[in-house]
């Protein structure tokens, strides 16, 4: 690998130049002036080596050479290293912990093989203990495993997922004293689930359940499948930290076999009745459990209702796809009369749409007092700032609300924790973002800068008072929301994340940070004018005011459903306009 990566390149140099020298690399001396490199053995000093570093690496020249060449050379040769060091470290890091995984002979190789992605993903050491301490809670769980030689079975990867999109920051700061992010959590945990699916595709294939060559969509059918039928019936939690199983109960639940899951692609039409069975199922069992689009959807608090319901719209979704793409029926009665989904027709001379299930657009979000409320409160708590380009939006241009939660049909919520309204300009950076990270990630992006923009919007001096926001303190906020990922984002509010949007001046962050300052400190509490958010809204945005706040809000008992909202919500929305408090109705019962 570092022959052919570094060594090669360099000696084609010398080769170039008819110059001889000699590379060093981590105090290894090797001769530039012979002419095969085959014969070249490193294999066992280069794995000796952690890491290597720039500075590691160096070049001597015979005395012949004349400073100008001996100048270019090394030019060519630094950005051969800026190239390749990362690919080289990353090979050693993997030798390294293969070295850990040597003690274990009678390791099965899925687990082998997933205990060792597992610590590249979480990049914390080549501590086993500590990795099986993060993902099952117990530090002897995955030794033991290895130990033994134990393998894993197909019920066992769903349990894995549950117990990676559980971690949090506690976690790291428990077992690793190491204080990290939220958001840093999440891409930590975001490599762990695409493990957890590429092994999965694996097993499923060495295992040879089926004769047929599997794609990865039946493969994912089939993990999202046992995943929401796991956590209906709180099979993943049976027994404490092993590797849990399903035991045969997705027979007995879906009245199909974990077998015929797997050659549902090649039945023909007798596989259109199944799918059309566990489409039925599950998506009775998120009526039940969550609502339906004539009803709404209540928003999820816990871990594990959010949990639960990303489950049953990730598999609801890939039995949708997995059916077209067949060319099964889809439009049967049984389908079509469903409650919660709607499939959209093809627009005119555009391809077709994606199943939606979205009933905001329909119901809750045409309601003309709740979409009065959402943005009149997405705008006033942030002063009209938007959280991801950190630029006051514009009020010449309609506001779209952006729906950035992470399950697949995200847009079928109305809730005002859910989305957040932003500039037609905006919006689009917003979906490609998300796309960009991923959803779940993005999804904790979208709340961190929140966080992040909330801190800055109220920051006061040691008096009490509030003050103008500096590039330090963006930073000190960022590096507590952001930890390790802060100066992505910094330049990010500094010109990166706004790119590309059509608005002049909008690159100007020295410009747009005393917009922000004056706008805030124009309308906190205690500004000189004694501006209320009421006049914040009249002044700044006369359109949002008078074509919601005035139109619909300004008027007493207005009751919201808690299908759209939250006490807390709803507490910051009275405080910002005292004189028209709104209450809150709980509707939404199991």
């Amino acid at each position: 690998m570092i022959k052919h990566l570094l060594i090669a390149p360099i000696k084609y140099l010398f080769d170039k130049k008819n110059i001889d020298g000699v590379l060093s690399i981590a105090d290894k001396q090797i001769s530039l002036s012979f002419n095969d490199l085959n014969n070249l053995k490193l294999d066992d000093w280069i794995k000796s080596v952690a890491k290597i570093n720039s500075v590691d690496i160096s070049l001597s020249f015979s005395c012949i050479v004349s400073n100008n060449i001996q100048a270019e050379v090394k030019n060519y040769k630094d950005k051969i290293i800026r190239i390749i060091i990362p690919y080289i470290n990353e090979v050693l890091s993997f030798w390294s912990l293969k070295a850990r995984l040597d003690k274990y002979p009678n390791a099965d190789p899925i687990v082998e093989h997933l205990t060792l992605k597992f610590l590249k993903d979480i990049d914390l050491g080549a501590q086993i203990a500590k990795v099986s301490s993060l993902i099952f809670g117990n530090n002897d769980e995955l030794p033991r495993k290895l130990r033994r030689g134990t393998g894993l079975r197909a019920h066992s990867f769903p349990s894995l997922k549950y117990q990676i999109n559980r971690i949090s920051s506690k976690d790291f700061k428990k077992i690793y004293d190491l204080k990290l992010s939220d958001f840093g959590v999440e891409i930590i945990k975001e490599k762990l689930r695409e493990t957890i699916s590429q092994t999965f595709k694996t097993f499923i294939r060495e295992k040879s359940y089926t004769r047929n060559n599997l794609g990865s969509e039946t493969t994912q059918l089939l993990s999202s499948i046992i995943y929401a039928t796991s956590l209906h019936d709180n099979l993943h939690k049976q027994s404490g930290t092993q590797f849990y199983g399903l035991r045969g109960k997705i027979t007995e639940i879906l009245q199909i076999s974990t077998k015929g899951l797997l050659v549902i692609a090649k039945e023909g039409p007798s596989a259109n009745l199944k799918i059309e069975s566990l489409y039925n199922t599950i998506s009775l069992w998120l009526q039940q459990e969550y609502g339906d689009r004539a009803q709404g959807i209540h928003h999820q608090e816990t871990f594990e209702d959010t949990e639960r319901f990303h489950a049953y719209q990730e598999a609801l979704r890939n039995i949708y796809r997995f059916a077209r793409n067949k060319g099964f029926d889809f439009d049967s009665v049984t389908v079509r009369d469903m409650t919660l989904m709607e499939a959209l027709k093809k627009p005119k001379g555009k391809a077709p749409k994606e199943l939606v299930m979205n009933y905001y657009d329909l119901n809750t979000w045409k309601d003309k007092i709740s979409k009065a409320y959402i943005n009149v409160l997405q705008i006033s708590k942030f002063f009209g700032i938007d959280p991801l380009t950190f630029r006051i939006n514009p009020n010449n241009q309609p506001f779209d609300p952006h729906h950035f939660k992470a399950f697949p049909f995200r847009k079928m919520s109305s809730h005002g924790r859910d989305l957040i309204v932003t500039s037609r300009h905006f919006h689009p950076i917003y979906d490609k973002m998300q796309n960009k990270m991923g959803w779940r990630v993005g999804e904790m992006f979208i709340d961190s800068l929140m966080k992040s923009l909330e801190d800055l919007i109220y920051l006061k001096d040691d008096s009490g008072n509030y003050r103008e926001i500096k590039p330090d303190d963006i930073k000190h906020v960022l590096k507590k929301n952001f930890g390790g990922e802060w100066e992505y984002v910094y330049e990010g509010w500094v010109s990166e994340f706004s790119k590309g949007v059509n608005i002049e001046g909008i690159g100007d962050f020295d410009k747009a940070l005393d917009d922000i300052n004056q706008q805030r400190l124009k309308y906190l509490p205690g500004n000189p004018n004694n501006f209320e958010a009421k006049d914040f809204l009249k002044i700044e945005y006369p359109d949002i005011y008078k074509n919601h706040f005035r139109d619909h809000l300004m008027k007493a008992s207005i009751i919201l459903s808690d299908y759209v909202t939250t006490q807390d919500e709803i507490d910051e929305y009275n405080r910002l306009f005292p004189q028209y408090k709104i209450k809150l109705k709980r509707e939404f019962n199991i």
